[in-house]
C-alpha cells in the first residue's frame, strides 16, 4: 500500500512531456480483457445480459443501478472494462491497409528484397534519425551531400555489397558527427511528418522500373489495390498454404477472382512482410515508424490482429424506445464479427477432413463433431463452390467487418447498420466536438433581451424568475451565516432565497417552498457541528452585484461573451441590457436572444470581475478601437446638451448632474453659474463637465459621437488610457443617464418638415431629371461609336449578339455619366435646397452628429434613389432584350437599365421598385451565403491557431514547443495596450505625465534594470547604423563563397525540381559542405555580424528601458521636433513606461485573437468579385473568396492573378499577387510579406482594419517550415498533435495516429542494415 502511494504520489507530481499513440499486442489485449466474447447474443429472453455477451456484467455494469462484476462499482463509479473477441484467423489492422500495399509495391514477392538502390535505403534511414533528433536542416541537406553517393548506386549484384558497406558507412559517419557535434532535445516537432513523407517519396522514386528483378532475375509482380484488398496476377491457393498443406482441390482458387487476378489474404501478406523485414528490417521501420517500439518477437506482427478488443459497456450504452431495449449502433459490428467467426471455425473444419468428395466430407464431419444442423445451412448458402472458395471469401468478410471497426464503408443509398470509431470521433456529431470541446451546461438561461438606459453598462438586468431558478453556492461561516438563514427561511420561492443546502458529507436537500417549518429548522443547524469532515453549502438566490455571463451567438470574438453584474427586476420577463454594449455583440432589439451563464465558484467569479467584465473589454483585440460607446438617441441629446444657448436654472443643472452621477457617493462638485444676471443660469457644457468629474471643464466646441461614441482616441478612450477601464465604465453610464434625463425633459422627433425641398432647389431637380430621361440615346450611340440615333435599338441588340462583353462597356458608358446627373440633383437639394436648414432640420442632426443615418439616407428621401446595381452593374437583361416585360426589347432609356430618379418622398413607380427590390434581394441572399462560408473560414483559422500562446520567454510558440515568432508582432506588444505609443498620441503622453506616472512605480522598474548596460547597448547598435559598416553585415559566408566560386563555374539553365535550385547552386552547395574548415574560417573573416538588437539581448519585462529602436527613435524626433529636450527624461521614463506595461502577458492565446481577428470582419464581407471600371472582362477577387484563396485553400491557381511591372529603373519593386511565385521566386520570407499584404488589401476594401500583429502571426504559421501551407485539412496533416486533427474535421489516418517517437539509441543507427 505504501508503495501505491509513492507512486500516486510520483504522478501528482509529475509532468506530462507528451502522447504517445502505440498498437496493443495480441498478449497485451488478452492480459487487459476481462472476459472473453463467444456468443453474438447480448441478452436472453428475460432480458438479462447473457456471460459471454457483448453486455457481459464483468465489463461493466448496464443500468444505474447494477454493479459490475469486476470491480464491485456501480455505474457512477465503474469506468468499464475491455473483453476481448478471438480471431481464427489473422486480419491485417484497419490501420496499416495503405502502408502495407505501399511497401509490398516496392518489393519483389519472390525474392522479398525491397527494389530500391542500397544508398537510397541508408539515405532514408539517416534521413528519419536526423529529422527525429531535430537536426532539420542537416536531414534536408543530406539529399546534396550524398548526391552523387546515390547517382552512382547501380543494381549489378556483384557490386552490391561493396556499395552498401560504403553507403552505410559514409551515412553512418555523417548522422554519427552531426549528433555528437550538437545536443538536441528528442521531441516531435511541427512539420516532422511532412518532411519525413517528403523523404520517403525521394526514395521511393528511385524505385526500380523494370520487369526482371535485378536480385533473383525473376518476373516481378505487379501489385494493385481496391477498396483495401490487394490483388496480386496470380493463383493462391490459401487455405492449403494456411495450413501447411498443399490443397487436393482439382478447382484452385485463384480462378475465383475475375481477370486472373486474386486476393493477397493476411496470412500470405505477413509471410511476405516477415521476410521483408529480414532483409530489410531497418529501412521498413523507416517507412513504418510504429515497428520501432513493438513489444513482440516479430514486429510485423503489430501490423496484424489475432485478438479484436471489445470496448467496455460504458461505450456502448443501451437506449430503451417505446419499452424495448435498443442495443448500440456498434454491436452490430461485434455480431457480425462474431458470427464471421463461428463461419470460419466451421469452414476451417470442412476444408481440414475434405478428402474426395466435399458432400461426403461433410457427412462424415456432421457424424463426428455433431455439427448443428444450422450451422450446415449457413455453410451452404456462403458465396463460393468449393469449402476453399468459402473458407476465402469469409476471410475477406472478416476482414472487411474488422476495418468497419475503425472506418464503416456504407455504399450510397444504403442504411448505416453499425458506427466505427472515426463515426464516433469525427464531424460535428462525433464525441469531441459534441461532448468534449462543447456541451450543454446547466446554470444557464435564455430569453428575448431588451434595451434599459438606466442600467449602468456593465449591468444586466435580470427578471427575478430567472433569479430564483440560477443559484451560487456559498460555504457557511460565522461572518454569513446571519444572511445565509434568512435566505434559506425565504426559500425558493421568496427572492432573495435559497433552493438547496448542501450537508458535509455531500448529501443535498432540497428546500420546500410550502414548509416553512423545515427551512427555519434547517436554518437553526446552518453551523450545528457534525460528525462528519467539511462544512455545509446553501445554493443561495442571484442577488445584485452578483456576476454573470452574458452571450449572444454567433460567438465570433473575445468580446461576444462578457461578464455583466446582475440587477435582479422584478416583473420582468426579459433580460435588460444597456445600449452601449450593442457593438460588442453585435446585438439589436428586433428579437434576438441571449444566454446567461452562473459562474459556479469563486474562482470563476474573480475572473469575471476583474478579466472577462465589460469595462475589461473596452477595446476590441482585430485592432484596438474602442468597443463600447453611446449610440443614437443618446448621441443626439449630447449634441444638443452642448450646443450653444443651452441655459439652465439651478434646479435643473442639480437634477441632470443627480442623474449622471446616481452612483456617486458623497459630495459632489459643482460649478458656478456661466450667466449671473439677469437670473442665475448654467450651460449644458457646464452639466457636462460636473458629470464627468475629472476636474476639467468643457469651455468650448460641441460633444457628440466621435467624444463619446465606439471611436478611436475619443474623450472616453483618453480617460480609458489614463485612468483605467473602470473609469471609462462609469464615465459612459453617466453620460447614459444624464443624456437619457435630458431627453426626457427635452425631446427629439423627427418630421415631413425635415424633408421637405424648396420650390427653387425642386424645379432645379425637375430640370435635371428630364435632361436624364432624354440622355439615353445618346448614350447608346456613344457605346455604339454611332453619330445616327437611328435604329438604335437593333444596333444594341447586334452588338449584344456578337461581343458578349458589349453590355460590360455599355454599363459602363451610361454609369459615367448618370453618375454626373445624380451629383448635380444631390448638390441642388442638400442641403441648400431644405426646407429646414442644420442644425434645426432634426434628420441633418441626425447624420452629421453620427446618431444615425448617413447622407445616402437623406438623398434617397429628398432627392432620387439613384442607379440600381447588381452585382456592380446595372439589372441584366432577359433573353428577350427587355430588364423587365414592360420596357421595349433593347430600350435606351435610362429608366429601363435600372435607374430611379424618383424619391421616397414623393414615391416610385412600380418598375423603381421592382429594381429595388431586386437589389434588397441580392443583399439578403449574399448575407445567408457569406454566413456559412466566413464560418467556416474562421473555423478554419481557430482549429489551426489555437495552440499559439506567448510564453514567459515572450516567444510565441505552439502547443508543441515550436517557435513561430521570437517576439510577438516583431515587438512584443499587445494590441490593445500600445494604441497610444505612436507619433501623433505622444503629445498627449507628454501632456498628462503627472496621470500616467504614479507613485514611485518608474523609479522602482529602474533600481531593478541595468541601466547603463542598456544605455551602452544601444549606442552600439546606433553607432554601427550610422556607419558604413552595416552593408557588409548582409553577406553571409556562403554568399560571399558563391560569389566566389560562380566565376569559376560555367552558366547552366537546368533546375532540380525537389530543390528548386539551378544545377550549379546544387553543385556550390555540395562543394561548400565539402570544404575544410580554413577555408570557412577565411569567409566568416570578410563578414562583419550586426550587434544584436536590445530587445534581443535583454529581455523588454525584466529590463525597464529595453524597447525598439523604431520607439526610441519616435521619442527622440519628437524631443526634437518641439524643442523640449530638457524633459527628455521624464517623457521617457513615461513611454518606457507604457511599453513595458503594453507587453503580451505570458499565457494570451494570441494564436485566438488572430483567428478572431480575421474571421469575425469577413461576415462584413461580401462574395462578390470587385470590377474595373470601363473594362467588364477584368475584375479582381475580393472578399470571403479571395480570403479562401489566400489562407484556406492557398491555391496556385489563383482565379485572378495580377502583376505590378514599374519602369526599367523601378524593376526591383515587381509585384504579384501569387503568393506561390512570389515564394518560388524571391523566397518564402518575401511570400511572408504578400500574405499580409493581400490580406490588408482584401480588407481595406470594405474599409476594415486588423492589426498588422495578427496577420503577420497568421503568415509565420502559414511559412513555418518554408513552405506556403493552407488553413484547411491538408495544411493540418503536418501537425504533430492528432488530437487537433481529430478534433477539426475527421479522424485522421495511419500516418498521424501511429507515428511514436524513435528510441535514443546511442551506437550507429545502421547496426545490421545488411549482413
Amino acid at each position: 500500500m505504501d508503495s501505491y502511494n509513492e507512486q500516486m504520489n510520483w504522478m501528482r507530481l509529475s509532468t506530462p512531456d507528451g502522447l504517445l499513440f502505440s498498437i496493443f499486442s495480441a498478449e497485451e489485449i488478452r492480459k487487459l480483457s476481462v472476459v472473453k466474447i463467444i456468443t453474438p447474443l447480448s441478452f436472453d429472453s428475460l432480458s438479462h445480459p447473457l456471460p459471454g455477451g457483448l453486455y457481459d456484467p464483468a465489463m461493466g455494469p448496464l443500468t444505474a443501478t447494477g454493479v459490475c462484476t469486476t470491480c464491485g462499482m456501480m455505474q457512477m463509479k465503474c469506468n468499464g472494462h475491455f473483453g476481448h473477441i478471438d480471431l481464427p484467423v489473422p486480419v491485417l489492422n484497419p490501420l496499416y491497409h495503405k502502408p502495407v500495399a505501399a511497401l509490398l509495391k516496392m518489393a519483389c514477392l519472390n525474392c522479398a528484397r525491397i527494389l530500391i538502390p542500397h544508398a537510397a535505403k541508408c539515405l532514408l534511414i539517416g534521413q528519419c534519425t536526423l529529422l527525429h533528433r531535430g537536426y532539420l536542416v542537416e536531414a534536408q541537406e543530406m539529399e546534396n551531400v550524398f548526391m552523387d553517393l546515390v547517382k552512382a548506386s547501380t543494381w549489378d549484384r556483384a557490386q552490391s555489397d561493396v556499395e552498401c558497406f560504403e553507403a552505410a558507412t559514409k551515412i553512418n559517419d555523417f548522422v554519427t558527427s552531426v549528433c555528437s557535434e550538437k545536443e538536441h532535445a528528442i521531441k516531435e516537432w511541427k512539420g516532422e511528418a511532412d518532411l519525413r513523407n517528403a523523404f520517403i517519396r525521394n526514395a521511393n522514386s528511385k524505385l526500380f522500373k523494370g520487369h526482371v528483378c535485378p536480385y533473383c532475375k525473376m518476373q516481378t509482380v505487379k501489385i494493385s489495390t481496391v477498396k483495401n484488398c490487394i490483388l496480386i496476377p496470380t493463383k493462391l491457393n490459401v487455405a492449403g498454404k494456411f495450413r501447411g498443406k498443399k490443397s487436393k482441390n482439382k478447382d484452385p482458387i485463384g480462378d475465383i477472382a475475375p481477370a486472373n487476378f486474386s486476393f493477397l489474404m493476411p496470412a500470405e501478406c505477413k509471410e511476405l512482410l516477415t521476410r521483408l523485414f529480414e532483409m530489410d528490417g531497418e529501412f521498413i521501420k523507416a517507412l513504418l515508424p510504429v515497428l520501432v517500439q513493438a513489444q513482440t518477437k516479430n514486429p510485423i506482427d503489430s501490423l496484424f490482429m489475432e485478438v479484436v478488443p471489445v470496448t467496455p459497456i460504458a461505450t456502448r450504452p443501451t437506449n430503451v424506445v417505446d419499452g424495448k431495449m435498443l442495443e448500440h449502433p456498434s454491436n452490430c459490428i461485434y455480431q457480425t464479427i462474431l458470427n464471421d467467426c463461428l463461419v470460419l471455425r466451421t469452414l476451417m473444419l470442412l476444408v481440414e477432413k475434405t478428402e474426395g468428395d466435399e458432400t461426403e466430407a461433410v457427412n462424415q464431419l456432421n457424424t463426428t463433431v455433431s455439427l448443428s444442423k444450422e450451422r450446415c445451412d449457413i455453410v451452404e448458402q456462403l458465396r463460393g463452390k468449393s469449402n476453399s472458395e468459402k473458407f476465402q471469401y469469409a476471410w475477406q468478410e472478416l476482414q472487411k467487418n474488422v476495418d468497419s471497426l475503425m472506418d464503416v464503408d456504407t455504399p450510397r443509398g444504403k442504411v448505416l447498420t453499425g458506427i466505427g470509431l472515426k463515426q464516433i470521433l469525427e464531424k460535428k456529431e462525433g464525441i469531441i466536438r459534441m461532448n468534449m470541446m462543447g456541451k450543454r451546461v446547466n446554470f444557464a438561461a435564455r430569453t428575448v433581451i431588451t434595451p434599459d438606459p438606466n442600467l449602468n453598462i456593465d449591468e444586466i438586468g435580470v427578471p427575478e424568475a430567472f433569479a430564483k431558478k440560477l443559484s451560487y453556492p456559498v460555504p457557511v461561516t460565522y461572518f454569513n451565516v446571519k444572511d445565509l438563514r434568512k435566505m434559506v427561511i425565504n426559500g425558493p420561492f421568496l427572492h432573495p432565497g435559497a433552493n438547496y443546502i448542501e450537508n458535509e458529507d455531500g448529501t443535498v436537500i432540497k428546500l420546500d417552498g410550502g414548509d416553512l417549518l423545515q427551512r427555519e429548522g434547517l436554518a437553526k443547524k446552518l453551523l450545528t457541528p457534525s460528525d462528519k469532515k467539511g462544512i455545509k453549502i446553501v445554493h443561495r438566490h442571484v442577488i445584485n452585484g452578483d456576476v454573470l455571463l452574458f452571450n449572444r451567438q454567433p460567438t465570433l470574438h473575445k468580446p461576444s461573451i462578457m461578464a455583466h453584474r446582475a440587477r435582479v427586476l422584478k416583473g420582468e420577463k426579459t433580460f435588460r441590457m444597456h445600449y452601449a454594449n450593442c457593438k460588442s455583440y453585435n446585438a439589436d432589439f428586433d428579437g434576438d436572444e441571449m444566454n446567461a451563464h452562473m459562474p459556479q465558484n469563486e474562482v470563476a467569479r474573480s475572473e469575471g470581475y476583474n478579466l472577462v467584465s465589460v469595462s475589461k473589454q473596452y477595446l476590441v483585440p482585430k485592432d484596438g478601437t474602442p468597443l463600447s460607446g453611446l449610440i443614437q438617441d443618446h448621441v443626439v441629446s449630447g449634441v444638443r446638451l452642448t450646443m450653444r444657448g443651452q441655459l439652465f436654472t439651478r434646479e435643473e443643472y442639480m437634477q441632470l448632474c443627480f442623474q449622471g452621477l446616481s452612483s456617486v457617493v458623497g459630495n459632489i462638485k459643482c460649478l458656478p453659474p456661466c450667466m449671473i444676471k439677469p437670473v442665475q443660469l448654467w450651460s449644458g457644457k457646464q452639466i457636462v463637465s460636473t458629470s464627468s468629474s475629472g476636474g476639467g471643464e468643457l469651455l468650448c466646441g460641441i460633444l457628440d459621437k466621435m467624444h463619446y461614441g465606439a471611436t478611436p482616441y475619443s474623450l472616453v478612450h483618453c480617460m480609458h488610457e489614463l485612468y483605467g477601464s473602470e473609469v471609462a465604465a462609469k464615465l459612459l453610464s453617466a453620460f447614459s443617464k444624464l443624456f437619457t434625463a435630458f431627453l426626457q425633459t427635452e425631446g427629439f422627433t423627427l418630421g415631413v418638415e425635415d424633408i421637405l425641398v424648396v420650390k427653387d432647389a425642386d424645379s432645379e431637380r425637375r430640370e435635371i431629371i428630364d435632361k436624364v430621361r432624354s440622355a439615353g440615346d445618346e448614350l447608346a450611340a456613344k457605346s455604339l461609336n454611332l453619330e445616327s440615333h437611328t435604329n438604335l435599338r437593333q444596333s444594341l441588340s447586334d452588338a449584344h449578339r456578337k461581343d458578349k462583353n458589349f453590355l460590360s462597356l455599355l454599363d459602363h458608358t451610361y454609369k459615367v455619366a448618370l453618375d454626373k446627373f445624380t451629383n448635380e440633383i444631390n448638390k441642388s437639394c442638400l442641403p441648400r435646397g431644405l426646407h429646414k436648414k442644420f442644425p434645426a432640420n432634426d434628420l441633418q442632426l441626425m447624420v452629421e452628429s453620427g446618431a444615425k443615418g448617413s447622407t445616402v439616407n437623406t438623398m434617397q428621401i429628398s432627392c432620387l434613389l439613384g442607379q440600381i446595381e447588381l452585382e456592380g452593374r446595372r439589372p441584366p437583361l432577359m433573353i428577350s432584350g427587355r430588364s423587365l416585360p414592360s420596357f421595349p426589347p433593347f430600350d435606351t432609356s435610362p429608366r429601363s437599365g435600372g435607374f430611379v430618379d424618383g424619391r421616397f418622398m414623393t414615391g416610385i413607380p412600380p418598375q423603381e421598385f421592382f429594381f429595388h427590390c431586386m437589389a434588397g434581394r441580392e443583399g439578403l441572399i449574399d448575407t445567408a451565403v457569406k454566413t456559412s462560408r466566413s464560418g467556416y473560414l474562421q473555423r478554419c483559422l481557430v482549429k489551426h491557431l489555437e495552440g499559439l500562446s506567448v510564453k514567459y520567454d515572450l516567444t510565441v510558440r505552439d502547443s508543441d514547443g515550436s517557435v513561430i515568432q521570437f517576439l510577438y508582432g516583431e515587438d512584443g506588444l499587445e494590441v490593445n495596450k500600445c494604441q497610444f505609443i505612436n507619433e501623433k498620441q505622444l503629445p498627449f503622453l507628454a501632456c498628462n505625465v503627472e496621470a500616467l506616472l504614479v507613485g514611485n512605480i518608474a523609479e522602482e522598474l529602474k533600481a531593478g534594470s541595468d541601466l547603463k548596460k542598456i544605455e551602452r547597448l544601444r549606442k552600439k547598435l546606433k553607432k554601427w547604423r550610422n556607419s558604413n559598416l552595416s552593408a557588409r553585415s548582409k553577406c553571409s559566408p556562403f554568399s560571399l563563397y558563391s560569389q566566389e566560386a560562380l566565376e569559376s563555374v560555367k552558366p547552366s539553365n537546368k533546375f532540380n525540381r525537389k530543390t528548386g535550385r539551378s544545377k550549379v547552386v546544387d553543385k556550390i552547395v555540395k562543394n561548400w559542405y565539402e570544404t575544410d574548415p580554413e577555408t570557412k574560417a577565411r569567409f566568416q573573416k570578410m563578414t562583419l555580424r550586426e550587434p544584436d538588437t536590445l530587445v534581443s539581448k535583454l529581455q523588454p519585462d525584466r529590463h525597464f528601458g529595453s524597447v525598439s529602436e523604431k520607439l526610441d527613435a519616435m521619442m527622440n524626433d519628437y524631443l526634437k521636433s518641439v524643442g523640449r529636450e530638457n524633459e527628455a527624461e521624464i517623457l521617457e521614463e513615461v513611454v518606457h513606461l507604457k511599453a513595458i506595461s503594453a507587453l503580451a502577458n505570458p499565457g494570451e492565446p494570441v494564436g485566438l485573437l488572430a483567428a478572431q481577428s480575421i474571421g469575425e470582419p469577413s461576415t462584413q464581407m461580401t462574395l462578390n468579385t470587385f470590377h474595373f471600371a470601363g473594362r467588364g472582362e477584368m475584375n479582381v477577387t475580393l472578399g470571403i473568396p479571395r480570403l479562401r484563396e489566400i489562407l484556406m485553400v492557398a491555391s496556385k491557381n489563383i482565379k485572378t492573378p495580377s502583376m505590378e511591372i514599374p519602369f526599367r529603373p523601378n524593376l526591383h519593386k515587381l509585384y504579384t499577387n501569387d503568393i506561390h511565385a512570389v515564394a518560388e521566386s524571391y523566397g518564402i520570407e518575401a511570400a511572408n510579406k504578400v500574405i499580409v499584404k493581400e490580406v490588408q488589401e482584401v480588407f481595406k476594401v470594405y474599409g476594415i482594419t486588423v492589426d498588422p500583429r495578427h496577420l503577420s502571426l497568421v503568415a509565420d504559421y502559414m511559412t513555418f517550415d518554408g513552405v506556403y501551407r493552407p488553413l484547411n485539412r491538408v495544411g493540418m496533416e503536418g501537425g504533430s498533435s492528432p488530437l487537433q486533427q481529430m478534433s477539426f474535421e475527421a479522424a485522421t489516418g495511419e500516418r498521424t495516429i501511429t507515428l511514436p517517437n524513435y528510441p535514443t539509441t546511442k551506437g550507429g543507427f545502421i547496426n545490421s542494415v545488411y549482413s
